[in-house]
């Protein structure tokens, strides 16, 4: 089980900033897809590890 925290904090009327932690406990994972010809037959690719993003977002 992959897990996310995610927060927002308003720093004014307009302008707030924003906070991702994206795969908390750093699991390793695969997207796994199937080619819709058939020739590859299965693709794997390994997931993103532990990351965080920040924003900021400013509304006009």
């Amino acid at each position: 089980m992959l897990m996310n925290l995610g927060a927002t904090y308003k720093v004014t009327q307009s302008v707030s900033v924003d906070l991702q932690l994206k795969n908390l406990t750093n699991r390793y994972y695969e997207y796994v897809w199937y080619d819709p010809d058939g020739a590859q037959g299965s693709l794997h690719s390994p997931g993103d590890g532990r990351a965080l993003y920040t924003g900021v977002t400013v509304d006009f």
